[in-house]
């Protein structure tokens, strides 16, 4: 009875697995070449605002769609980056006076 009971369920479950999930996935390739600081990246993510955010050995990059802007180190600017090399990324919240 139990054996039955799961043929059905795969017999059931089965095209759900063969049905394409999302239609409207576009990737595209970016490079150095479009304005990313280095081809070696290893953090991504996707902020509230649609932002994609690349995390590089050369810099912190903000895609929006159409242009990168880069965020690196300033050894002038006592408020800028510590340094270059990204590992993580994470989103915070910023409430006009602080970091949440």
């Amino acid at each position: 009875m139990a054996r039955t009971v799961k043929v059905y369920i795969i017999i059931l479950t089965f095209p759900l697995v063969l049905y394409p999930q999302d239609q409207n996935i576009k990737f595209e390739h970016l490079s150095v070449e479009d304005g990313l600081s280095n081809n070696i990246v290893l953090p991504i993510t996707q902020d509230s605002r649609d932002f994609m955010w690349f995390g590089t050995e050369d810099g912190l990059n903000k895609y929006d769609g159409y242009k990168f802007t880069v965020y690196r180190h300033n050894a002038e600017d006592s408020l800028s980056m510590s340094g270059n090399y990204i590992m993580s990324l994470c989103e915070s919240h910023y409430d006009g006076k602080h970091v949440l």
